[in-house]
């Protein structure tokens, strides 16, 4: 459900100098890991730092340049990929005449025509289009949706779209998920919470697997799913279910998506009644 434009070119840009035509301060690009032996099929990501919501990736192929956007983008994300567009426009303009790029609707447009064509209705109408149709998925399929940020996924499933329905008025619950899409890219960004690592573990015993963290209560989190949540009890750690931190943490937490839970931190008088709690979610790996 990705959205692209396709831009004539004579030859590429290396990403440092499309970094420098855009001239954003806060831009960043990202090398996916590819085929070193393809360097036709290139495929940066740029993304805005605090900013952007999603990735836009530039694909590099004989004669043209792809800008993609990703499905459920916000506007910086359309943004972003119109400067794309441009700076790789102007770059491949050879004699007179205006770029001519088309697009993912199959149209041509010229280049100064583009973003009269992909305005903010044009946003909100394609978004909440995609939005009805990943509703659609999670509903018939019963799953939960990873897409790909800067930083981490974000996790759209029936929890969130619970949370959009909240709201009549379609766009009001586009902008909201636009909202919860930013907090989980970037709300540990100024260091006041701590983005927990997933880790993996396997019993010696049973060979069982299962995905871990450690939480430290004096610290405010940010969880991504796991099974288990590794937790300093006096003289012993404790593997408790992540899945009952609504009943641990009370109101020191929030879900921001259907995975991700951010946690504040505890103070030392409070640490007591957390961990007689989570002695009752503890669990057994065999």
């Amino acid at each position: 459900m990705s959205y692209a434009w396709y831009v004539p070119i004579t030859r590429w840009l290396e990403d440092s100098q499309l970094l420098k035509r855009i001239g954003l301060p806060d831009l960043r690009c990202v090398q996916q890991p590819g085929d070193a032996r393809a360097k036709l099929r290139r495929k940066p990501l740029f993304h805005r730092e605090g900013v952007s919501l999603r990735n836009v990736e530039v694909e590099w192929t004989d004669g043209q340049a792809i800008v993609r956007l990703r499905t459920l983008c916000g506007a910086d994300d359309v943004d972003l990929g119109l400067r794309l567009v441009e700076a790789l426009a102007h770059e491949g303009a050879e004699g007179g005449g205006e770029r001519v790029i088309a697009t993912g609707d199959d149209e041509r447009l010229a280049l100064s025509e583009l973003r009269q064509r992909h305005d903010a209705d044009w946003i909100a109408r394609t978004r909440l289009a995609e939005l009805d149709d990943m509703a659609a998925i999670i509903g018939q399929r019963s799953v939960t949706l990873g897409l790909a940020g800067p930083r981490r996924d974000f996790c759209l499933g029936p929890r969130t779209l619970a949370r959009l329905r909240i709201h009549s008025d379609p766009r009001r619950r586009l902008e909201r998920l636009h909202e919860l899409m930013h907090r989980v890219q970037w709300v540990d960004r100024d260091g006041d919470y701590y983005a927990a690592t997933r880790m993996t573990a396997r019993s010696n015993g049973t060979g069982t697997q299962f995905a871990f963290t450690a939480w430290e209560p004096s610290l405010g989190y940010l969880f991504p799913r796991v099974d288990c949540l590794s937790l300093r009890n006096p003289g012993r750690f404790m593997l408790v279910a992540y899945k009952r931190l609504p009943e641990m943490a009370g109101d020191h937490m929030a879900w921001l998506d259907d995975d991700h839970a951010l946690v504040e931190k505890f103070t030392s008088d409070q640490l007591p009644a957390l961990l007689d709690r989570a002695a009752g979610c503890e669990v057994r790996i065999r």
